[in-house]
């Protein structure tokens, strides 16, 4: 069977991506570029693309769940990463979830050319050779994000989900960071009219004012001194869909009146624009982790503009609030684990699941997440028991807390030793150590995993009398 030398990039560095474009076009590729997963999604059921190359800055959930949804709907396409900041332990989860190959930014483009051609010269000799379809039958219905919760609040907030999707009414979600905010504003996308066109999402925390409105907005050549060509900005992409602005709250007063203008009239001018109006047909939708009603009262908050966005309101509850989802949640993400690790089916015994329920994750579904893929990823077997749980996520042992509430759930009974560890310092100085042998003593790979400075991993080292070392100083 023929198969064309397609190629899709999917990144959020635009000036990068187009210079890798142009150097596989050069090597006589069909490159396409996308800036999120939803347009890669959609480019990828319309054709055949041997390979999609992530050149991103560093991994995310966003791509997690992406590679996850091509190994399992799209049985001949490969995935390459392309990091600016890459990880030891970042390249070790790709691995698992089947991407071909994850690497640093190298100075020459064109040393990423042999590695395609390779890609190209087994997906193409696989696909010749095989008598399955291209693309699995599940692909071809909606992709749709994944939410867990059988809590009543959960329920409500699906079910006005349901009724508000096929509106083009701005739509405001409200909670904590890690509830799962964007995933609500992607279903409402995906069960809306739009579900075809853009879906894209900012995070107006992440950005200083001006370049937000750059962003947002665009520029005309000659707007400011850089400004060399003409910019279309993210509202003007998503032209027909939907655009998702995060941590709304953070926006400043005069993006806010901007932002006001686009979406009582649908018009918006380019930095630079001159009088130039641009017409644009945009749903919004936003979210905060703020009391934004509360910032109106204290003027920090365009009242206007509030009862603009929050027509539709989501509020999404903390996970704490839903504790009878937790193990539902955790079978999901070990469900994932079982598919791509190595050492499945993963299993918590019943006493470890009493201990993840009894959290109270101040980081929500987003903390928990981390702490199942830690465990599956640490753990010595595939049966997860308090002890590992204990010496692979001590802080979570380590609060009072959770230390007291696990207490008055043994009901008079004797309290676990798993509720008594021997102490901190102990706990911390073999989970340090466990880590230091797994990435073969070295400091900057074993900083990363322990999510510390590499100063502060030195010190640790000397306070243990575990090594002497003078890597940090």
């Amino acid at each position: 069977m023929n198969l064309e030398p397609a190629v899709l990039i999917q990144s959020d560095d635009e000036k990068y991506s187009e210079i890798l474009k142009e150097t596989l076009t050069e090597a006589e590729y069909q490159v396409v570029c996308s800036r999120n997963s939803q347009d890669s999604l959609r480019y990828l059921r319309e054709g055949k693309i041997f390979l999609v190359i992530f050149s991103i800055k560093k991994l995310t959930d966003e791509y997690i769940d992406i590679l996850k949804t091509i190994k399992q709907n799209f049985p001949f396409t490969e995935a390459l990463f392309i990091v600016m900041w890459p990880s030891a332990n970042s390249a070790y989860k790709t691995s698992l979830l089947g991407a071909y190959e994850y690497l640093a930014r190298m100075p020459e483009l064109t040393d990423y050319i042999k590695v395609v051609d390779n890609i190209f010269k087994e997906v193409k000799n696989r696909y010749g050779n095989s008598s399955v379809p291209w693309v699995n039958n599940a692909a071809t219905a909606e992709f749709l994000p994944q939410i867990i919760g059988n809590h009543p609040r959960m329920q409500s907030v699906l079910d006005k989900v349901q009724k508000a999707a096929h509106s083009d009414l701005p739509g405001l979600i409200l909670g904590e960071t890690g509830v799962g905010k964007e995933l609500i504003a992607q279903m409402m996308h995906k069960k809306s009219p739009r579900k075809e066109k853009p879906f894209i999402a900012v995070n107006c925390a992440a950005l200083p004012d001006t370049l937000l409105e750059n962003e947002l907005f665009g520029h005309e050549k000659g707007a400011f001194t850089n400004a060399t060509g003409t910019k279309m900005g993210l509202i003007e992409e998503a032209h027909t869909g939907t655009i998702f602005l995060d941590e709304i709250g953070e926006m400043s007063p005069l993006l806010q009146t901007k932002l006001l203008r686009v979406l009582e009239t649908g018009l918006l001018r380019r930095l630079g624009g001159a009088g130039k109006e641009i017409r644009v047909d945009v749903r919004i939708i936003s979210a905060t982790n703020k009391d934004l009603y509360a910032e109106v009262q204290n003027n920090r908050f365009r009242a206007d503009f509030y009862y603009r966005l929050a027509v539709v309101n989501f509020e999404i509850p903390p996970l704490r609030d839903r504790k009878e989802d937790i193990p539902l949640l955790v079978e999901h993400f070990l469900d994932i684990a079982d598919k791509y690790g190595k050492l499945g089916p993963y299993k918590l015994t019943s006493s470890a699941m009493r201990m993840l329920v009894e959290h109270d994750y101040p980081g929500n579904v987003r903390e928990l997440k981390n702490y199942v893929e830690r465990l599956v990823v640490l753990c010595a077997g595939n049966s997860i028991s308090p002890g590992d749980i204990a010496e692979i996520i001590p802080n979570l042992c380590a609060s009072t807390a959770f230390v007291e509430k696990l207490g008055k759930s043994q009901k008079g009974r004797p309290a676990p030793a798993y509720a008594r560890p021997s102490s901190l310092e102990e706990m911390e100085k073999k989970h340090i150590k466990n880590v230091f042998e797994i990435t073969g003593g070295d400091h900057e790979k074993c900083a990363e995993m322990l999510g510390i400075s590499g100063h502060s991993l030195a010190e640790k080292l000397k306070q243990y009398n575990m090594i002497k070392t003078q890597a940090y100083e």
